[in-house]
């Protein structure tokens, strides 16, 4: 039985191996991979449905993000809170932390799908200039936020199978999402069976009905674990203040500069929109699904280095953080790589799994390029960004991200002005990410960090 499992005990030497990393991360990977294939999965069927669905779902899929990074942001705070207490021994706390982070997300999670249609006539509504795009959008976000409480419980429960060191659970739940997303697609989309065809409104649905598979997958994951189990249900329901606090002081900072980072890339899309197109915009959403695979490898293994370093200062031992996170970026690269090379040597290969219009695949093949030489040049810099989030320098991130997304929005502004090429509009991709680079490098290398790493401290 589960129960009589021995406990898992932290290593911080063995933990520090390039195969101990790659084989931390590549669960996550996995399960975040089989998570995008929900979106990808969405696009793919969209694809071959119509170009005026598969430009709307990319719009509309950026507004949806942004509201899953306000949870996702919370939950860096609550990874950050756990991983230290599970380095220190202190189930008890980790449960705590957990419960206390149940009970906010949900009631957000409500109320940000109640404000959704307000929501949408005061961003999309009023910068979409294509009708028909319009009410396709419209039509997945109201259906897809009807389940964000279920979708924020799933980024809790995936924090805190990491923050306790047991990743291969994502495998589990990611797996039963996209079987689920996939088969209500092929039904709800074009209507099979006794199915009527919802077109854009079914790929919500199924998208919705898979967060509800995968909560009842983590639900019973968290069952047959007895002791975290109990950890859980002895931590009382009732709001406590100082864990609220503590929470917020490491999650808000992440929830503001992803709901600015999400609304600069949402403006980014509508930009597109307005000055390249229904097919600009068809071009760009299916370059995004193809890059946000190679961004992937970034967080997992960012993620599990950042993880990794919150049980290095619960072990009394952060001066290996640095060391850490060396070798967690070369085998992230190195994991990286082929998928890169395949893209880079199969182009019309690789877009034509996204769709099956041959216009759409030439015109999108510069665009395409563009985005995987940025995201090749800038890995460290989003890599080293996901460390120093996780390590509690929300404050630090969040001023690094917002002068990233402003300047990234004024490059987009002007450039807009004098280009209708995709191609040309992705390079703001590059001002992005070494903005981003440069914050991170300053703060990696700040004289609060550097007391972090170097010295055996438990402040933070």
């Amino acid at each position: 039985m589960t129960e009589n499992r021995p406990e898992v005990h932290f290593n911080s030497e063995n933990s520090l191996r390039p195969q101990s990393i790659f084989r931390g991360a590549m669960p996550l990977l996995a399960g975040l991979m089989l998570e995008q294939l929900i979106g990808f999965t969405d696009v793919l069927f969209l694809g071959r449905y119509g170009e005026a669905e598969l430009a709307a779902a990319g719009v509309a899929g950026i507004l949806v993000l942004l509201f899953m990074m306000l949870g996702w942001g919370y939950c860096v705070g609550a990874q950050s809170l756990m991983s230290r207490a599970n380095g220190g021994g202190d189930r008890a706390r980790v449960g705590i932390v957990f419960r206390q982070s149940a009970i906010f997300l949900f009631l957000a999670g409500v109320v940000i799908a109640l404000a959704s249609p307000s929501i949408f006539d005061l961003t999309l509504a009023q910068s979409i200039h294509s009708k028909e795009v319009e009410e396709a959008a419209r039509s997945y976000v109201l259906w897809r936020v009807a389940a964000l409480p279920v979708a924020f419980l799933c980024l809790l429960f995936r924090a805190f199978f990491v923050s306790i060191l047991r990743p291969r659970v994502l495998t589990i739940s990611s797996s039963a999402m996209v079987l689920a997303n996939c088969g209500l697609n092929a039904v709800l989309i074009f209507g099979l069976g006794p199915f009527p065809e919802l077109g854009i409104a079914g790929a919500a649905i199924a998208s919705a009905v898979s967060e509800v598979v995968c909560l009842i997958v983590f639900g019973v994951r968290l069952f047959m674990e007895k002791r975290w189990m109990e950890a859980v249900l002895s931590a009382s329901w009732r709001p406590q203040r100082e864990v609220q606090k503590a929470l917020f002081q490491l999650g808000r900072w992440l929830m503001l500069q992803e709901a600015v980072a999400f609304g600069v890339w949402l403006f980014f899309f509508v930009s597109v929109e307005n000055v390249a197109g229904e097919r600009g915009l068809a071009i760009t959403n299916v370059v995004r699904q193809l890059g946000a695979i190679l961004f992937l490898f970034v967080h997992a293994f960012g993620s599990t280095a950042g993880s990794l370093a919150m049980n290095l200062v619960g072990a009394k031992k952060p001066e290996l953080i640095s060391r850490a996170s060396r070798t967690g970026l070369w085998v992230c690269a190195a994991a990286m790589a082929p998928l890169a090379v395949f893209y880079a040597a199969a182009p019309d290969t690789v877009l034509g799994l996204i769709t099956n219009f041959p216009d759409l695949i030439h015109d999108a093949r510069n665009t395409y390029y563009v985005m995987i030489v940025s995201y090749m040049l800038t890995v460290p810099c989003y890599y080293f960004f996901f460390i120093i989030g996780t390590l509690g320098f929300a404050r630090a991130s969040f001023w690094v991200s917002i002068t990233s997304a402003l300047t990234y929005a004024l490059y987009v502004a002007i450039l807009s002005g004098y280009t209708t090429n995709p191609a040309v509009l992705w390079t703001s991709d590059f001002v992005y990410g070494f903005v981003l680079g440069i914050g991170t490098w300053l703060v990696w290398r700040s004289p609060q960090a550097r007391k972090l790493r170097e010295a055996r401290t438990d402040a933070l």
